[in-house]
């Protein structure tokens, strides 16, 4: 497929669109949206990326960037509504995080939302220890994975 992205502000149309359906999604599937691990100041920092990615003009996927620490590079709302747009997005979320020169990138996502966590696996992420508030989390999985720059 002939996807392309865009980075875009936190307030984009087609990223609200798309994150306000992932968390209709993710309300459906655990019974939280997720959003509160979203918050405004972190989508507004001067190291948050967000991305839109687009098959023609339609927007398909999106996905975004946040600095968790000099080193390290947080991964959050990557949703896709077709196939190949969420590896697409994170692929190009890893490259932005490698330019940034982040040398690794984390992330958490619910366990029993095990699409997510097959998908983070077979892109060569690994459990991690909990961080943040999903340091007291039985619900949650911590991932990461080492960037090559």
């Amino acid at each position: 497929m002939d996807f392309h992205c865009r980075q875009v502000m936190e307030d984009d149309a087609d990223f609200c669109q798309l994150a306000g359906e992932l968390n209709q999604v993710l309300t459906k599937l655990t019974g939280d949206s997720g959003a509160s691990s979203f918050t405004h100041a972190a989508r507004t920092s001067q190291e948050a990326v967000q991305l839109v990615v687009y098959l023609g003009n339609k927007p398909v996927a999106c996905g975004a960037l946040r600095s968790h620490s000099s080193s390290v590079g947080e991964l959050k709302r990557i949703y896709s509504k077709i196939s190949g747009g969420g590896s697409f997005v994170l692929k190009q979320l890893l490259a932005i995080a490698n330019e940034l020169g982040f040398h690794q990138v984390i992330l958490s996502t619910r366990l029993v939302n095990q699409t997510a966590v097959d998908f983070y696996l077979a892109k060569g992420f690994r459990p991690i220890a909990p961080f943040g508030k999903y340091r007291v989390s039985t619900l949650s999985i911590c991932l990461g994975k080492t960037l090559s720059h």
